[in-house]
């Protein structure tokens, strides 16, 4: 009887240990990497603001035009530091990024939205992105995935917007459309109400897609979030604002807007999302004046870069992520529109308050930085044509 026990005993101890075995090969380490291939990218997008829906056809070439040399993809590193990846043109490219995040982001332009072209793709993922009228479309090779989730933007924008220039872009994009300049601030109040309209709509669209599992929750939330950060930047258009404060006056319920925040304790996890940066952005810039600029009737304003930097620093709200993003963007403020001498100030703040040394290096080369011979006139280039 005994005996029988022990060969009982050692049976279960060998089964135990066989599905402890199957258990560790089963796990699989993340691959803590992600593959883009872009195929046949735009060298340059030239944009004819005339042409107000994807696709669309025009005789000329005259009116305004935006333009994009060698549109890339944006994303945050494993070092927390914005990176844009801008494919080759018209050929076959391809960029490995390391991530250790579950997530990565892509951002990229969209003309005719205000929203990013987004893309929230899986560590192990290998994406490829093929392009339509110059806008990405991407697909997955290594899993399953709805195009509606993957894809996301581009169907918004056709569901909901018929292709054309969505409301939340013509609150501040009509002034190129529109003849009469003076009507510009009218129709941006216009224009507002609407993209009100159409944020409910999309709502419900989410909720729609969520319930019947064409996208995921993570999915869902994320584009929730991006949605309510897009309604907050409206409110931070100067004639937006200055509409918001009187209607607060007048206490009228349909008017009184609900302010959308983020908890920033979360700050290291949300940072990859172009949105939550947005943010951080809209509230260091909120109790800053703006300076006007001196062009005539052209009501051009700016907000002091330094100013801004100094704010950063003091403000409490900010952990050492959110600054190290936050005083670099102040900083670029800086090096565009101030002497040498705020540069180089301004420089040495930033030496002692951020951790990000790789940037500190590419701000150098950016900006050309040598401020041994700051009283000098340096020139980097001299061509003459005779």
């Amino acid at each position: 009887m005994k005996y029988a026990l022990n060969i009982l005993l050692l049976i279960l101890t060998l089964v135990s240990c066989k599905k402890e075995n199957e258990k560790i090969v089963t796990e699989k380490p993340k691959p803590n990497k992600i593959v883009l291939i872009s195929v046949n990218a735009p060298n340059k997008y030239i944009h004819l603001i005339k042409q107000d829906s994807v696709g669309k056809k025009l005789k000329d070439s005259l009116g305004p035009k935006a333009f994009w040399n060698n549109n890339g993809f944006t994303y945050l590193d494993y070092m927390n530091n914005v990176q844009t990846w801008r494919p080759k043109p018209n050929v076959s490219d391809t960029i490995t990024i390391e991530t250790h995040n579950d997530y990565l982001e892509l951002s990229t332009n969209n003309f005719f939205t205000s929203i990013k072209e987004t893309f929230l793709v899986k560590n192990g993922d290998t994406i490829i992105f093929n392009y339509e009228h110059n806008i990405p479309k991407a697909k997955i090779t290594n899993r399953e995935v709805s195009n509606i989730e993957l894809n996301y933007n581009s169907y918004r924008l056709k569901k909901l917007f018929n292709n054309k220039y969505t409301s939340h872009y013509l609150i501040f994009g009509n002034m190129f459309l529109n003849e009469n300049f003076k009507d510009y601030e009218q129709k941006s109040l216009e224009y507002y109400n609407q993209a009100k309209l159409d944020f409910t709509k999309e709502v419900k669209l989410l909720d729609s897609l969520k319930n019947n599992n064409l996208i995921s929750q993570t999915n869902y939330l994320y584009r929730r979030d991006a949605l309510n950060m897009l309604m907050e930047k409206h409110k931070n258009l100067k004639n937006i604002k200055k509409w918001l404060e009187q209607n607060k006056s007048l206490r009228d319920k349909e008017t009184i807007e609900q302010v959308f925040g983020f908890d920033l304790s979360e700050t290291d996890s949300l940072m990859k999302f172009s949105f939550f940066r947005d943010y951080l952005n809209n509230i260091s810039q909120y109790d800053l004046n703006f300076i006007k600029e001196n062009n005539g009737s052209s009501g051009g304003s700016y907000i002091d870069s330094r100013i801004r930097f100094d704010s950063i620093l003091k403000d409490k709200r900010f952990n050492q992520t959110a600054k190290n993003f936050l005083l670099f963007d102040a900083y670029n403020g800086i090096g565009q529109n101030f002497r040498v001498k705020d540069k180089e100030e301004y420089f040495k703040k930033l030496q002692e308050n951020t951790t990000s040394i790789e940037q500190l290096d590419k701000l150098k080369k950016d900006y050309k930085l040598d401020f041994s011979r700051s009283n000098e006139l340096v020139l980097t280039s001299l061509k003459t044509t005779l």
